[in-house]
């Protein structure tokens, strides 16, 4: 791994400092000229000057803070508490400070020396609130967990500083932003992260009611509504319970998703499906596949039904063990259990107790399918590997996966079973019983990771000859992955374009295996309803604002959703409410009155998007590379930004350079010494990113 280089320069005779730390105060002629300023930019400029502080608008400027920051935070910190009494002073040194955090690691610095309690006691300063807000903004923009945790501790100032002045439009733009910036790091947490302690201490619904008010005021700006919308999407993540107590936040998201921003419409539809998790139901597979033949015998092509596929099956298992029975025969009992595995993977949650072959009026077989297949299936892989074909010896490894994979209650030993199937995969990789394995226990082990298995979803649909279930099987887990997998890539779409090319990928993706699910489907399948409620929110999600109020393009979709669920419940099959069914309910319920609330809002907001399609170029070409693991072109990594756009809140707009890493922005950044374009702020950052940087890390 290449090494972060600096810069060589030629060694300079040595320059007197800055600023010493016995540097003599501020001088009279400053004091007066402070005295009469009018406004907090005048007063930084005149503190800046008397303390001869660099240009801190400039790269430059900033790097001269690096070299000399101690001896600078000294003598700044030093006036601030020998003129602690004088507000001027006190609100421009903290005004100097905040312009010095657009460098990240500046910011970093300050944090460590305690540069947040110099910012509190100016918010009870009514000359200075607007300044103590801006530097908490400015701040907490980037700061890190810690750091905002801090500021989240003082959550319930920044409330009353809203309540008490809701009809300033700057201070409520400046603390909408500051306690959205804090209460993510709190809400958003993982267990590591956060202190429990503090979370309990955490009120929500307060926190969320005086932002919906904030944002509901004529003077709400695109920057209050787009913090008040951050908050809003990732409250749902660990409080969803307190989003249900403030409905507005709620249609404010679904409002959300008319914005002409498609990364906007993505994040809201995230938070949507987040909150609606709680509570969901998870699908049974478990169903009494006889009683269900029987149901639906009057009804027209039952016999393209779902379960009267699993009926037949299971008769033909059943008549299998029956044969067993009479021959003893483990290799060809072994066939038959890999060739319904393969058929219904997940056939054993469809077993009757007992079952039997009539000849005439007289059932002459009787067998427990149950204790049989339990008892059964490592004993007939071992048969098939001993008496059977090189071509059958992949029916082996179905059966020893099944085995390993045995019903949850037995422990299922899922590292053996997955490690079968990668190497079924390399050996047939044909066959898409070992993708549906990789693709739903891989999700598992993985702790849900949507991306693994996503590709083995789309690897197996590839294969040819895959029995109707099974497909549809590996549909369905396509469509909810990859639509997981669109919106989440979505929310960083706005500042990298690779992650706006993948998720549009993904999101095309989605919707076109939800139309291809429900063209193949049969009307009682299991996942219908919830591929349909998939279809209907990816179809909103990617017209956006070209849909009508009433939804009157999906009357058709939201029909089937409703005759799906008629179907199961009048043949007796289970009609889960699944988060995706659960957030069409919703969105088709408070569609049109979401808009009524906040349209107005949403149009202020979308002044500063422009309109984004969700077709982009070369979809399928960046779907193909994602699954072939090779990267997406990334080079935004090392652009160069500028920091803070918004007028409010700017207190220093200065063009730097963000980590490939960690993403901070700093003025003294090294470059990676062989493709001499990515950046970091020093090794760790470089070693952390190399896994990745090294596929496109070239030499100049």
């Amino acid at each position: 791994m290449p090494l972060p280089r600096n810069k060589v320069h030629k060694r300079k005779p040595a320059t007197k400092a800055i600023c010493s730390a016995d540097a003599t105060p501020l001088g009279d002629s400053y004091m007066g000229r402070m005295e009469n300023a009018e406004g907090w930019n005048a007063v930084i400029s005149i503190i800046c000057e008397g303390f001869k502080i660099p240009d801190l608008t400039t790269r430059h400027g900033l790097k001269k803070i690096h070299a000399e920051f101690d001896t600078i935070y000294a003598r700044l910190d030093g006036a601030y508490e020998a003129y602690k009494h004088e507000e001027k002073i006190t609100g421009g040194i903290v005004g100097v400070y905040a312009r010095m955090c657009a460098d990240d690691l500046i910011r970093d610095r300050l944090y460590k020396k305690g540069f947040l309690r110099r910012i509190f006691p100016l918010l009870r300063v009514p000359t200075a609130r607007h300044l103590a807000l801006r530097a908490l903004c400015a701040i907490t923009h980037s700061l890190n967990t810690e750091g905002r945790l801090e500021v989240a501790r003082d959550y319930r100032f920044l409330l009353r500083s809203l309540e008490d002045f809701p009809d300033d439009p700057v201070g409520s733009e400046l603390g909408v932003a500051v306690l959205s910036h804090a209460i993510q790091a709190v809400v958003g947490f993982t267990a590591e992260s956060t202190p429990p302690q503090l979370f309990k201490e955490l009120d929500m619904v307060p926190i969320l009611q005086t932002v919906v008010d904030s944002a509901k005021y004529p003077f709400a700006s695109p920057y209050l509504l787009g913090h008040a919308h951050s908050l809003f999407a990732i409250a749902p993540y660990n409080c969803a319970v307190a989003c249900k107590e403030v409905p507005s936040a709620i249609t404010f998201l679904v409002a959300g998703l008319r914005s002409t921003s498609l990364s906007f419409r993505c994040i809201s539809l995230n938070a949507l499906l987040r909150l609606h998790d709680p509570g969901s139901e998870h699908h049974d597979l478990s169903t009494n596949t006889v009683d269900l033949t029987k149901k639906i015998q009057h009804l027209p092509g039952h016999q393209q039904f779902e379960c009267s596929t699993v009926a037949a099956t299971i008769m033909d298992l059943v008549v299998g063990l029956a044969e067993y029975k009479v021959h003893n025969d483990l290799y060809q009992l072994g066939l038959v259990f890999a060739e319904i595995s393969i058929r219904i993977p997940q056939i054993e949650f469809s077993f009757p107790a007992s079952a039997g072959v009539s000849r005439g009026t007289s059932t002459i077989w009787h067998v427990e399918p149950v204790q049989i297949w339990m008892t059964s299936l490592r004993t007939c892989a071992a048969a098939i590997r001993e008496h059977g074909k090189e071509s059958e010896q992949h029916l082996a490894d179905i059966l020893e996966i099944k085995y390993l994979f045995r019903l949850p209650a037995e422990a299922p030993d899922m590292g053996k079973g997955l490690e079968l199937a990668e190497k079924g995969v390399e050996r047939y990789p044909d066959c898409a019983f070992f993708y549906d394995i990789l693709c739903i226990r891989g999700y598992a082990q993985h702790e849900g990771d949507y991306a693994i298995s996503l590709k083995w979803a789309k690897k197996g649909l590839k294969c040819p000859n895959t029995p109707r279930f099974l497909r549809l099987h590996l549909l369905h887990y396509a469509v909810t992955w990859a639509g997981f997998l669109g919106v989440e890539k979505m929310k960083s779409a706005r500042t990298t374009e690779y992650a706006w090319t993948e998720g549009s990928a993904f999101l095309t993706s989605a919707l076109e295996d939800s139309e291809t699910y429900i063209k193949e489907a049969p009307p009682d399948a299991v996942f219908l309803k919830d591929v349909l409620s998939w279809n209907l929110l990816l179809r909103i999600v990617m017209k956006g604002p070209e849909i009508g109020l009433n939804l009157d393009e999906f009357k058709d979709t939201i029909q089937k959703i409703k005759n799906t669920e008629s179907l199961r419940t009048l043949i007796g099959a289970t009609t889960e409410r699944t988060g995706p069914y659960l957030l069409q309910e919703t969105v088709v319920r408070l569609y049109a009155e979401s808009v009524a609330e906040w349209g107005t809002a949403m149009r202020r907001n979308d002044r500063v998007h422009t309109w984004e399609s969700y077709q982009p170029k070369n979809v399928d070409e960046a779907l193909a590379k994602w699954l072939e693991d090779l990267p997406l072109d990334d080079s935004s990594d090392y652009a160069c930004r500028t920091l803070q756009s918004n007028p409010t809140v700017n207190s220093n707009a200065v063009a730097l350079y963000r980590c490939s890493w960690c993403r901070n922005c700093s003025a003294v950044l090294r470059k990676c010494s062989m493709c001499d374009k990515s950046r970091y702020c020093d090794a760790s950052c470089q070693r952390a990113h190399w896994k990745e940087h090294k596929r496109h890390c070239r030499p100049q």
